[in-house]
């Protein structure tokens, strides 16, 4: 890596995936006339912060990481079926509010077992955007069998618990006017948000034969630390949402500060 700069595909991706997410929502919120006895957009931890910030993060970082691995000798299935977990993981999650017979009405379903115009695009966004991360996280896994290093990996961390993190806080601590229950569909996109996440970590793990795993962990371990500290200072949602958005940007700035590979090994041949 060059410093902290990522290609140009990386930043790009991350300004369509803020605007597609983010941006649109924004504007959905804006332009309609809303309850104010329902739960509204900015009263969403993940769909505010985790959409502006974690999320564009996180697919940005990973085109990054994979521009940066020289690529497979051979071709992979990988980024199809992980492509195709995505997809089946984003459809199941919003299947679980619209089974919901008790979920926490907001202004994407504002009855059960029915979504809004804007609940609808959510839910196809939501869909798309497991289906990319999916695909971008079988490439690189396909390219780090023989690298030593995971380019990005504390902030590819950073992001991916970043935004698990967010929407824990939704769920455990919700806001707005809505009800204010653990509904069953929340849960599901929770615990599934979660176990992703943990699982694209361990994954994510460097395979080369001179690969240094105790400095992987170290890394994935700040960024986390970083996104926690993100999630635990927006518990008090709404009045420290500006605070959270400044926070959540500082963590991913601190986050995608060089690397410097460790050369403990190599110093100590030397000096054997």
């Amino acid at each position: 890596m060059r410093g902290c700069r990522l290609p140009w595909q990386a930043i790009a991706l991350s300004a369509a995936v803020a605007g597609a997410g983010f941006g649109a929502q924004a504007v959905m919120w804006r332009v309609s006339a809303w309850s104010p006895q329902l739960t509204g957009w900015p009263d969403y931890r993940g769909a505010t912060v985790g959409d502006l910030v974690m999320v564009p993060t996180l697919t940005g970082t990973l085109l990054a990481s994979l521009l940066s691995l020289p690529a497979p000798r051979e071709s992979s299935r990988l980024p199809a079926v992980l492509g195709l977990v995505g997809l089946l993981l984003g459809v199941a999650t919003q299947t679980g509010w619209l089974l919901d017979d008790a979920p926490q009405l907001n202004w994407f379903m504002e009855r059960p077992h029915e979504f809004t115009y804007e609940g609808w695009y959510h839910a196809c966004f939501l869909v798309a955007a497991t289906t990319l991360t999916g695909c971008l996280l079988g490439c690189l896994v396909s390219r780090l069998r023989t690298a030593n290093r995971l380019p990005y990996g504390r902030l590819l961390a950073c992001a991916a618990v970043g935004f698990a993190a967010l929407l824990s806080a939704d769920l455990v601590f919700p806001a707005g006017p809505g009800r204010q229950h653990i509904a069953p569909g929340g849960m599901v996109s929770v615990t599934a948000t979660l176990t992703v996440t943990a699982a694209a970590l361990v994954t994510l793990r460097p395979r080369g034969a001179e690969r240094d795993l105790v400095a992987y962990t170290q890394r994935c371990a700040t960024g986390a630390v970083l996104a926690l500290s993100v999630a635990v200072l927006s518990i008090p949602w709404p009045s420290t949402r500006s605070i959270t958005v400044i926070a959540a940007v500082a963590a991913v700035a601190v986050a995608a500060l060089p690397e410097k590979p460790r050369r403990v090994a190599e110093g100590a041949s030397k000096r054997s």
